[in-house]
């Protein structure tokens, strides 16, 4: 099997890093494989920095019952379960 270079977009990533079950099968081998190569784009990182600042993620955290992995120490002022991303 070949070696394979993946993009991953915003919402793949977050299923990904939250193993959200609607994230498929194929695609969550695809990303798993240790031959593979998953990257991300720099436009993710100012998505996902736009959709903290409104309190998206913050309120999907809560909603589904997750652990929030932040570097954000203000975080810890709202209601909602964080692990260091520092540590």
């Amino acid at each position: 099997r070949r070696m394979r270079r993946l993009l991953l977009d915003t919402h793949t990533l977050l299923c990904w890093l939250s193993n959200d079950n609607r994230l498929g099968p194929n695609a969550r081998a695809l990303i798993a494989d240790e031959r593979n190569e998953a990257y991300v784009s720099a436009a993710s990182a100012w998505e996902l920095s736009i959709k903290k600042a409104i309190g998206k993620l913050v309120a999907q955290s809560q909603a589904e019952g997750l652990e929030l992995v932040t570097a954000d120490e203000r975080i810890v002022a709202y209601s909602i379960r964080t692990v260091s991303a520092l540590q």
